[in-house]
Formats: structure tokens, C-alpha cells, sequence
């Protein structure tokens, strides 16, 4: 709610209000903040500006405040977001849109592919021996017989 209202000051909705950078020492804009509680949670919609004024009529007492405001380039310096490419790229690899078959999981012959993913399929190692039944033919036919037996008796 506070993003809405100082955006809506700095860019008015209709052509007749005139726009206000709150942060300008000379033509900016007290911010009261009234906080109300609504349902259990806290609530800002009552938050206003006031009139565009002077941070202080103290010439001073502004220079002061505007030398010991702390620098925000750490923050956009360009070294420290990724450029485009690499995030289009990191993004294409991500949805599995990536052409590039190259990189790989793992290492070595047999790593898979950085594919995407195609539903699976169970794991049978190449060596694996598929288990045969042995006698089971017997098996049910002296099963068989013995309910038989029993439904007899």
C-alpha cells in the first residue's frame, strides 16, 4: 500500500494534479504514516502526503541531512546483475528450450543429457536378469487341487 501511494504522487493518475518526487529536500513531501488495525493485520490506506514544502528552513540543517545520506550505487553498479544473455540463456536451459546438447549433468560417457524431462521410464541395468517363473505351472495346479479337496469335504 505505501509503493501504491508514493507511486501514485510521483505519477498522478489524472492530468490536473501535478507530480511530486517526495525525496526532493526542497519541493518534496512529508509522508504521515497512520497505521489502523483491520481484521488482526496492520493497515496503511489512511497513510498521506502532505503539501510539498522545504525538508527544514535551515539551510544548514539541509546540507547535513544531504551529506550523510548514504550512496545506493553498491546496489546498481551493473557488476553486480547478470547481462541478458546469460540470463536468457540460464532461462532457455531451464524450460529445456536450450539447444546447446553439450553440457551435461555429469562426466563421462554415459552422463545424460541436459535434456528435458520426458516422463521417464523405469531403470533396468544392462546387466539385469529378468526373473522366470520356475514350476509355477505345478504350483497352481497342487494349489488347485488342494481347494478342490477342501470344497469336498
Amino acid at each position: 500500500k505505501i509503493w501504491d501511494k508514493l507511486n501514485d504522487k510521483m505519477n498522478p493518475e489524472f492530468e490536473d494534479e501535478t507530480p511530486v518526487n517526495p525525496f526532493d529536500l526542497w519541493e518534496g513531501a512529508n509522508f504521515k504514516i497512520k497505521i489502523r488495525k483491520v481484521d488482526g493485520f496492520s493497515n496503511y490506506d489512511k497513510s498521506e502526503f502532505e503539501n510539498p514544502s522545504p525538508l527544514d528552513e535551515d539551510e544548514t540543517k539541509m546540507e547535513t541531512v544531504w551529506k550523510t545520506e548514504h550512496s545506493l550505487e553498491e546496489f546498481t553498479d551493473p557488476k553486480n546483475f547478470k547481462t541478458y544473455a546469460d540470463l536468457k540463456e540460464k532461462l532457455d536451459r531451464v524450460l529445456g528450450l536450450s539447444t546447446d546438447t553439450t553440457e551435461t549433468f555429469g562426466t563421462g560417457p554415459e552422463a545424460p543429457r541436459n535434456a528435458p524431462f520426458d516422463g521417464g521410464s523405469p531403470y533396468i541395468p544392462k546387466d539385469a536378469v529378468s526373473p522366470t517363473p520356475t514350476g509355477a505351472a505345478e504350483e497352481t495346479e497342487e494349489e488347485m487341487s488342494y481347494f478342490k479337496q477342501l470344497a469336498e469335504d
